[in-house]
């Protein structure tokens, strides 16, 4: 775990100094990621993917993604013992990339860590 987060780290700092990536490049990030949470989760975390080709060549700004996940993650896996599901989707219709963050909670609201119900519910939608 701690080489998989230093690689993790390595390549965030060592990106070139631009806001704007191409979105197959923060789902490389987001897969290293994903791979230091699936140490500290195991099965409790399942993740999908489901991207369109085309939306993978988009720009987006950098370190878009990690947040969306990492909130996914403690709001709507971590406190469940039974854990579940995140999918991560993109797609592009006309001249709009939408990149979804989406976890399997039964209903919106989920429980934050201290047990109370909160209700949070996040999506991105940008033009190319």
């Amino acid at each position: 775990m701690i080489s998989r987060l230093a690689e993790l780290l390595r390549n965030t700092i060592e990106a070139p100094d631009t806001h704007l990536v191409i979105l197959r490049e923060e789902l490389f990030l987001i897969g290293q990621y994903l791979a230091i949470e699936q140490v500290r989760f195991g099965d409790r975390l399942r993740v999908t993917f489901d991207h369109a080709q085309e939306a993978t060549e988009v720009n987006v700004p950098r370190l878009l993604l990690q947040p969306l996940v990492e909130n996914a993650i403690r709001h709507g896996i971590a406190p469940r013992p039974e854990g579940g599901e995140i999918l991560i989707s993109s797609s592009v219709d006309h001249d709009t990339l939408t990149v979804r963050v989406l976890n399997d909670c039964p209903d919106p609201a989920s429980l934050d860590a201290t047990g109370n119900r909160r209700t949070g519910i996040g999506s991105l939608v940008s033009s190319k």
